[in-house]
Formats: structure tokens, sequence, C-alpha cells
């Protein structure tokens, strides 16, 4: 680099990058590499075209990428989070310490410098990429049937109920199982007829989280509707310009649940 500076860059300005370019190329060529090295009594650039550019590799067709390296610990449900989504790992890494190396389409886990497991690189935050080879066979032959199981049990509480479960395992049945346990332990504390409405009211707000269903069931918040006040036995007159503040009652409906 010395040599560069003092050589090829030192009192000189540059158009653009093209034609530092050719500049360089031409000093390469032609002044510095045919000048016999001190060391070596050859001419540089002879010796590359002879002895090092045939031992040249072509470049590659993809552009160059840049990898994420990221440290991670195995959790117990055989998943590692990785930029915001979950790979799994096989069981005996559990609790254990791997490095991830992503890139645009692969998400690759090292132990030891060792290449333990390799999945395609997940396109949304949040979402899991599961091999089930991962799993053992006596757990996997747990976890497969677990969901209709709670499907099954849902729909044994009522209607309302088991849809409510259909609908919280359809996105992602492993990784929603446990939202489902905890709702069938919820009927069994509060009872068949309270899960019943609770399931009712979450389906029609479309409000699936576990605390808000807890609160509707703590709270008693059955109720889909409200009764409408009696009518006023004599009218009130207004005036044209009060007429123009008048809404019908649809305009005060609350359309989406907000529990805290």
């Amino acid at each position: 680099m010395p040599v560069v500076r003092k050589h090829l860059l030192a009192g000189r300005n540059f158009q653009d990058i093209d034609e530092a370019n050719q500049r360089a190329l031409r000093w390469c060529r032609e002044e510095i590499g045919m000048e016999v090295h001190g060391t070596m009594k050859k001419k540089p650039f002879e010796v590359f075209q002879k002895e090092e550019a045939p031992c040249l590799r072509a470049l590659p067709s993809e552009p160059f990428e840049c990898p994420e390296w990221k440290q991670c610990t195995v959790h117990p449900d055989h998943h590692i989070v990785f930029d915001k989504s979950y790979y799994s790992v096989p069981t005996r890494w559990i609790g254990k310490e791997v490095w991830v190396r992503g890139t645009r389409r692969l998400v690759q886990l090292f132990y030891d410098e060792q290449l333990i497991r390799t999945h395609l690189r997940a396109e949304e935050p949040g979402t899991w990429v599961t091999d089930l080879s991962d799993y053992p066979p006596e757990k996997l032959a747990y976890l497969m049937p677990t969901p209709t199981y709670c499907w099954k049990k849902a729909s044994e509480i009522g209607p309302q109920t088991g849809a409510l479960v259909e609908q919280i395992l359809r996105d992602h049945a492993m990784k929603n199982l446990r939202k489902a346990q905890v709702l069938l332990r919820l009927a069994e504390r509060y009872g068949s007829s309270s899960m019943e409405a609770a399931a009712e009211r979450a389906l029609l707000f479309g409000n699936f989280r576990y605390q808000s269903i807890k609160t509707i069931l703590e709270k008693g918040w059955f109720s889909l509707g409200q009764t409408a006040p009696p009518p006023f036995s004599t009218p009130i007159p207004l005036s044209p310009l009060g007429q123009r503040f008048l809404r019908s009652p649809e305009y005060f409906t609350q359309r989406e649940e907000v529990i805290s």
C-alpha cells in the first residue's frame, strides 16, 4: 500500500473511479509490474501471467453476501431465537450455546464448529421453522395428537369453545398448544357455561389473547349487547341546527373490544 500511495496516487486527481481503475491497470501492467523485483529478480507482471493467473478460479455467479452471526441458547422447546423467528435444533443440544450463521436464504447452526442443522430463513418475524425429526420419537408421538386432543376436549365443552380452540391452533398448532391447554384449565375452573359465553365473546371480537379471555371469565362479561334505554314519553324538539348532530344508534356501536 505505501508503494501504491506514493507511486500511483500521490499528486494525482482522477475524474471518476473508472479513470482511476484504468490508470491503476496500466500502472500494474506497463510500469511497476514490469520493473525487476529487488528480491526475486523477476518482473512481477510476467510472474503473474505465467504462474499465478492459471491458478485463479472464476468469479462466483452470485455476489458476495456478508452473513450475520449470533450466539444463541437452545431452549427446552428445541428452538433457538434468531432475528425474531424460531428454528428447531435436535434434542441433544438443548441447553447448549450454539453459533447461528444467517444469510439471505439460509440459517445454519454450529456447535463446536460442527454444522448441526440448516433451515431456510423465515420470511417474516415470529415464524416457527421446525423440523419434526429434531424431536425424539416418544416426544413426537406426544406432540402430534395433542392439538387434536385439545380441540376434541374443547368441543365437548361446547361449540363456541371448540371453535375458539380451533382458531387458536389454526395458525401454528405446536406454538399455540400451551394456550389451548390453559383454556381447557380455565373451563374446568369456571365451568362449561361460562367458558362458552366467554368463547362466544372472544370469537365475536376476534380477540384470542389468553389474558383477555381470562378477564372476561373473572369479570363475568358475558353479555354481547346492551339493552337500549326506554324511549322518551314526550319527544324533545330540536332546532334544525341540533338535528344536524343526530346520529343513528349504529354510529356508536363499538366494533373492537379493548380489554386492559
